[in-house]
Formats: structure tokens, sequence, C-alpha cells
């Protein structure tokens, strides 16, 4: 039964994750882009929350490497806050899309 929970947990984190980095990537509109990517970066924060507070106290490293993941998004904020120019919006898009993914590789694989 728990094995189950889990499986749909996955599903639903990766369908959430894999549709928003899709439409960040193919929607046209600046601010529903902007609206998107702060959307992201507060899921790539909630991920890494989740999964350092999810392991033992004991598991030092592991839950610094977790935070490092939520701090990506938090500079990634940073980043699309003070862009002045569309490479470093992409630049924040891609820090964004690299939190959420390696907190869900750090949550399930590693």
């Amino acid at each position: 039964m728990a094995l189950g929970l889990l499986l749909i947990e996955f599903i639903g984190i990766s369908a959430i994750s894999i549709l928003g980095f899709l439409f960040l990537i193919l929607l046209k509109s600046e601010r529903t882009k902007a609206i998107l990517f702060y959307c992201l970066a507060v899921w790539g924060m909630a991920l890494s929350a989740m999964n350092a507070t999810s392991l033992p106290t004991n598991y030092t490293l592991e839950r610094i490497i977790a935070w490092g993941f939520g701090f990506l998004s938090v500079i990634a904020l940073i980043l699309h806050i003070k862009s002045g120019s569309k490479a470093q919006r992409i630049a924040a898009y891609v820090l964004v899309a690299v939190s959420v993914a390696a907190a869900i590789l750090k949550m399930f694989v590693l």
C-alpha cells in the first residue's frame, strides 16, 4: 500500500515538473513565463525542503545537498529579478530547471 502511494506521489511530482518545464519553454508571453517561473521556483524550494526534512538528522551531508538544490531556486529568483537581458532570464530558467530536476532525482533516485 505504501509503495503505491509513493508511486502516485512520484508520478504527480514528475508530471507537474515536466509540464512546468514544457510550458516555460513553449510559452511566448513574458508575463505568463514570469508567473510560471516563480511557481516553479517555489516548487523547487518545496521539493528540496520536503527532501531535506524527510532525511534522518544524522545524514548531515545529504541534508545539506538537498537544501543546496533549494538555494539554486533562490539564486534563480535573484537572477531573474535583477535581469537586464534575455540571456540572464534564460540562465535563471535553466537554474530553476536544474533545481527542480535535481531535487526530484535526489528524492527518488539517489
